[in-house]
């Protein structure tokens, strides 16, 4: 099936951009998934214009808008980032432009019916609700939905879309509301969602791929279990490696913030850098000289991929909290 049957780009705005930049070289950036779908997006642009252009796809891993290669960007007249929003943390080259991708997909009456039900008998009637880039109207339809039904949606909606690190306005609406709702497929911004609250609140995943919703906070509690005997395993580390990251998830105020105090400790720190992060590369820079490891880039490469690992990996909010002795909340994530 075609990808314009699931997904809506306004390509007319892509083709506006062309003709204002005239570009002779346009790198197209997809999330992971999407990338599949190139050809029919490159075909699309090529074939209203009236002049020939290379349009190539960006075959490394996008998971945000705060992961390129800016040497690769260095290469195109145009970078088009499709289905991200800009990140907050950070201003990327000029010549990226974004652009929306909005997922057809629709919460069904029954399930909404549901939730409804769910949410009367927890006596839940003040939320905030969030997503990803992909549902933006579809929030909105889902929060007319609630307030029609009498539950009172506390957050802007214009700011309604977070990322895995950086959440909008929850912290300033996290003490108004009964339960959090997130829109998105999977559980990735659901559970960021709910370590940043430290589960303090239910948060309800409501998955318009699934057509159903779950309450997270058992997930949420796991996560922060594993994650706070991490915190303790690496109080006493004398030897710390910092890894960093590039373009957006380049930190250099943590990365200041943490070599002052490991040094203030009268600890030992290392630095390294690196474009991707995987458990291949932490296992090729390990040895006996490092007691833990503060991933500065994503910090979800801590939680998520690396959180078997044999010694404690953390994230840069872990590492103040072991650093400082501070164990009563959850600091998460920077």
């Amino acid at each position: 099936m075609s990808f314009f049957e699931f997904y809506e780009v306004d390509v007319s705005k892509i083709l506006e951009v062309i003709k204002e930049r005239k570009p002779r070289k346009v790198l197209i950036q997809l999330p992971e998934g999407f990338k599949r779908h190139y050809y029919e997006v490159a075909d699309s642009i090529k074939k209203e214009l009236e002049y020939p252009i290379d349009v190539d796809v960006d075959l490394s891993p996008s998971y945000g808008s705060c992961f390129m290669d800016l040497n690769m960007l260095a290469n195109y007249d145009l970078v088009i980032h499709l289905g991200h929003d800009p990140y907050p943390y950070w201003q990327p080259p000029s010549n990226v432009v974004f652009i929306d991708v909005a997922s057809r997909t629709r919460i069904s009456e029954e399930t909404l019916n549901k939730l409804l039900k769910f949410m009367n008998d927890s006596k839940i009637s003040k939320v905030a609700i969030y997503t990803t880039a992909q549902h933006k109207a579809l929030t909105r339809s889902i929060a007319d939905k609630l307030l029609n039904a009498g539950v009172n949606v506390v957050n802007t909606l214009e700011k309604s879309v977070i990322f895995g690190c950086w959440f909008s306005d929850l912290d300033t609406v996290k003490d108004l509301i009964d339960a959090v709702i997130v829109l998105a497929g999977g559980s990735f911004h659901a559970l960021g969602v709910g370590l940043r609250i430290n589960a303090r609140k239910p948060v309800i995943s409501l998955d318009p791929y699934m057509d159903s919703f779950k309450v997270m906070n058992d997930e949420v509690y796991k996560t922060l279990k594993v994650r706070l005997s991490k915190v303790f395993e690496a109080q006493n580390a004398e030897r710390w490696l910092i890894v960093g990251g590039v373009a957006g998830q380049y930190r250099p105020y943590i990365i200041k913030a943490l070599t002052e105090l490991i040094k203030s400790l009268g600890r030992r720190y290392y630095y390294a850098s690196a474009s991707y992060i995987n458990k291949e590369l932490i296992v090729n820079i390990d040895s006996k000289n490092v007691d833990a490891i503060v991933i500065t880039s994503c910090p979800r490469i801590a939680i998520e991929d690396l959180r078997d690992y044999h010694k404690p990996i953390l994230t840069p909010g872990e590492a103040f909290m072991a650093l400082k002795n501070e164990l009563n909340h959850y600091r998460f994530p920077f």
